[in-house]
C-alpha cells in the first residue's frame, strides 16, 4: 500500500511540474494552455485511478489473506480433531487388545472344556461299550478243541480203545456268556455194550464199568452258563473203539451257541494203524459255512 501512495505522488508531482513547464513555455498560446490543463486533469485522474486500483488490489490480497488463514485455521482445527480421535484410538488400543486377548482366553477355555467334554463322552462310550462287551461277550467266541489219547486195552475185556476229550477254549477278551453244547456221541452205546466207558465227573477223569443194561442215549448236552477269558471249559469224554470204524465213518456233530452267535460243527476222524487222526472238519456259524482253522484245535497225546 505505501509503494501505491508513493507512486501515486511522484505522479502527480510530475504532472504539476509538467503542467508549470508547458504554462511558462506556452503563456502565449491559450489553446495550447487549454490542452495542457485538459492532459493534467487526465493525468490526476489516472493517479487516483492507479491509486483505486491499488487500494482495491491491496483489498483483494487482505481478502484472499483472509480467506486463506480461515482455511488454514479450518485445517488446523480439523487436524487437532484428528490427532485427538488418533490419541483417544491409541488409549483405547490396549483395552481393545485386552477384550482380545479375553476373547481368545474365552474361545480357548470353551474349545477346552468342549475336547474334555468330547473325551469323557468317547470315556463314557467306551466304558458302556466295555459293559456292554462284558455283559454280552462283545465279539468273543468259542474255540472246541479235541483232544485224543493213545490208544488203549482195558483190562476186563481187553478191548482197545481211544480216549476223546472235548474241551472248549475262551482265548478271547472277555467271557462266553450264556454258552449251552450238545455233543452227539453215536458211539457211546456201542461202547457201554462192549462194557468201557471213560467218564468226566468236574475236573476229575476215570473209567467205569457200565450196567451192560444202561443202554441209553449218551448224547451230551451241558448248559454251561459263562466261560471266563483265557479260560479251559471241560465239555465232555468219550471213547471210541477201531472195531467200530469197520462199520461206519466215525463223526461228532456238535452244537455250541452263546449269546452273541451259533457254531455247528462236523467233525470226522480216521484211523491209521493204532493212531486216530483228524479226517475232515466242516463249520457253520450263524448259517454260513466257515474256515474252522481259528475256532478248532486238535491234538494228540504222545
Amino acid at each position: 500500500m505505501t509503494y501505491l501512495i508513493i507512486g501515486f505522488l511522484l505522479s502527480v508531482g510530475a504532472g504539476i511540474v509538467a503542467f508549470i513547464d508547458k504554462k511558462e513555455a506556452n503563456k502565449e498560446n491559450q489553446k495550447s494552455n487549454k490542452f495542457n490543463t485538459l492532459a493534467f486533469a487526465v493525468l490526476i485522474i489516472g493517479a487516483f485511478t492507479s491509486l483505486w486500483s491499488g487500494y482495491n488490489s491491496q483489498k483483494s490480497g487482505d481478502k484472499a489473506q483472509h480467506r486463506a488463514d480461515s482455511v488454514s485455521r479450518v485445517i488446523i482445527n480439523k487436524q487437532k480433531v484428528i490427532d485427538s480421535i488418533n490419541r483417544l484410538l491409541y488409549a483405547k488400543q490396549d483395552d481393545i487388545i485386552k477384550l482380545q486377548k479375553n476373547q481368545i482366553d474365552t474361545s480357548s477355555r470353551i474349545l477346552s472344556t468342549s475336547l474334555k467334554t468330547n473325551l469323557l463322552q468317547q470315556q463314557i462310550g467306551q466304558l458302556q461299550s466295555e459293559l456292554k462287551s462284558e455283559i454280552t461277550g462283545g465279539k468273543s467266541k468259542p474255540i472246541l478243541l479235541l483232544t485224543v489219547s493213545r490208544i488203549v486195552i482195558d483190562n476186563n475185556t481187553q478191548k482197545k480203545y481211544f480216549v476223546l476229550f472235548f474241551d472248549i477254549l475262551n482265548n478271547s477278551d472277555y467271557a462266553l456268556q450264556n454258552v449251552k453244547a450238545i455233543i452227539y456221541d453215536t458211539y457211546g452205546i456201542d461202547m457201554r455194550m462192549y462194557g468201557v466207558q471213560y467218564v468226566r465227573d468236574g475236573l476229575s477223569e476215570k473209567t467205569v464199568k457200565p450196567d451192560i443194561k444202561d443202554y441209553n442215549s449218551t448224547n451230551h448236552f451241558d448248559g454251561i452258563g459263562s466261560i471266563s477269558k483265557g479260560s479251559k471249559y471241560p465239555l465232555y469224554i468219550t471213547t471210541f473203539c477201531p472195531e467200530l470204524a469197520k462199520n461206519r465213518s466215525l463223526g461228532y456233530p456238535i452244537e455250541i451257541n452263546w449269546f452273541n452267535g451259533h457254531f455247528t460243527y462236523f467233525i470226522n476222524l480216521k484211523i491209521e494203524g493204532e493212531t486216530l487222526n483228524l479226517d475232515s472238519v466242516q463249520l457253520v456259524y450263524n448259517g454260513t459255512r466257515i474256515n474252522y482253522n481259528k475256532y478248532f484245535n486238535f491234538l494228540k497225546f504222545k
